[in-house]
């Protein structure tokens, strides 16, 4: 006996059973991580947007959870964008420093620019 075909809108269906709370703590950070107020969007509409988004192509796409995260980063780093662009400022990137120093452009104004080369800082 053959098995049914499962239908790409069932199967979504049953990731967003699945991973529903994951995927929206997922959003909640990215929410955080920019700086965009609950009120602007959601993290259950950010989302709900990530599956619109996989409901338009669902055979391309190969592994689901993994581009649904992405998707999310992706559209929470975009209204994060519109809201800078709506409020008049910049967008500011959060900075990411691992063992090496940041760039002098980073550091804060009192940050004596001029290191000397024989105490190398480490921040």
């Amino acid at each position: 006996m053959a098995e049914r075909e499962v239908e790409p809108a069932e199967a979504l269906g049953a990731l967003y059973a699945n991973y529903r709370v994951s995927l929206t703590n997922t959003a909640q950070q990215a929410l955080l991580a920019h700086g965009i107020p609950e009120s602007v969007i959601s993290a259950e509409d950010l989302v709900q947007n990530a599956f619109a988004k996989v409901l338009r192509h669902p055979a391309s796409v190969e592994y689901p959870v993994s581009y649904l995260r992405v998707v999310i980063r992706t559209e929470a780093a975009n209204r994060a964008r519109q809201q800078a662009r709506h409020n008049g400022l910049e967008a500011v990137r959060p900075i990411r420093c691992a063992s090496t120093p940041c760039s002098p452009r980073m550091w804060p104004r009192w940050w004596p620019t001029a290191v000397p080369s024989s105490r190398p800082w480490r921040l």
